[in-house]
């Protein structure tokens, strides 16, 4: 189990992988959210949905939007902490300039040694997917959380077929992973209704609304592919496309150090598995430079890129889609 959550400051953009973080080390010390910009929160332990909803200047209590299309976003850190700033908060800013409502997903980390690899993050963003869709389907929408009732906001607006799911380096991995695990094999799976989940059911929720994102953004993917020089084994999410997985913009640098393969290939298993329409409407974008999480080239003292243009290629893949107004 982790300890208690904590937050610290991040760094600026690398080519270089992280140092690895061992379970056993002491937490960096805890400093004030006011004074940074850049916010890492290590040892997650309940899973969190923030919501910044459009035109609604972020109260929660506020349904009055007009926005029809909601994204939930998955901040990167290896499976080891969240980026919460430069690849959650600063992420939800813009979709909301775009009318678009937006969740940044605060998934449980680090790993947890008895499940499997991505295990806990996956089952906190299937739930997750659930729950914004169930806030356009219910007149009163509740979520069962043990013995406590939560309350969620009612969104009447949002379109049950426009919620996305978008991340960022291990985010990414969650957003592909997601991608794939909304409906897994009978034999791994709990049987459900509308496609099988990878939890025990917590409501009606689960049993009846679906965890399939309707598109998907991978910002510099990691570990997602099981071609060289990724070799994720023994499954890599890339191998268990079929032509039921949602379409998908994928964004990288050539210069990446966790490797641009991870989005070249996990675009060609679209080509290659996808229904047409998939493989018609997913776009792959790569860049020479970059390196590895930049986000939005908004924090201090990041280097311009090409690359850092990347949200204007989002946005006309939301346009080709037909979630965003034109």
């Amino acid at each position: 189990m982790a300890g208690n959550e904590t937050t610290t400051c991040g760094s600026s953009i690398s080519n270089k992988p992280p140092p690895a973080v061992s379970s056993s080390s002491s937490s960096p010390l805890s400093i004030p959210q006011d004074e940074c910009l850049d916010k890492h929160i290590r040892n997650v332990n309940l899973p969190t949905l923030i919501p910044f909803l459009a035109n609604s200047n972020n109260n929660n209590n506020n349904s009055s939007s007009s926005s029809d299309t909601a994204v939930i976003i998955a901040p990167g850190g290896a499976y080891n902490l969240l980026a919460v700033d430069r690849e959650g908060t600063d992420i939800a800013l813009w979709l909301n300039s775009l009318n678009i409502h937006a969740f940044v997903l605060k998934y449980r980390v680090p790993e947890r040694p008895w499940l499997d690899f991505g295990q806990a993050p996956l089952l906190d963003a299937q739930r997750s997917v659930r729950l914004v869709r169930q806030m356009a389907q219910a007149t009163n929408t509740t979520a069962m959380e043990g013995k406590q009732q939560q309350h969620l906001p009612r969104l009447p607006n949002l379109n049950p077929s426009k919620i996305g799911f978008m991340g960022f380096s291990a985010g990414a991995h969650l957003a592909g992973h997601l991608n794939v695990a909304w409906k897994q094999p009978k034999q791994q799976q709990q049987e459900s209704g509308i496609g099988r989940r990878s939890y025990q059911s917590v409501d009606d929720i689960d049993d009846k609304i679906s965890c399939r994102p309707d598109f998907a953004i991978m910002v510099y993917p990691w570990r997602s592919v099981s071609q060289e020089p990724v070799r994720e084994q023994p499954l890599a999410i890339a191998d268990q496309v079929t032509n039921e997985t949602p379409p998908t913009l994928l964004i990288q640098a050539q210069d990446d150090w966790a490797h641009v393969e991870n989005s070249i290939y996990y675009y060609q298993a679209l080509q290659q598995h996808g229904s047409s329409n998939i493989s018609r409407m997913s776009e792959l974008h790569v860049y020479p430079n970059g390196g590895h999480g930049f986000g939005r080239c908004t924090m201090p003292g990041m280097i311009w890129h090409e690359i850092c243009t990347w949200t204007d290629r989002a946005e006309a893949f939301f346009k080709t889609l037909g979630v965003l107004r034109v």
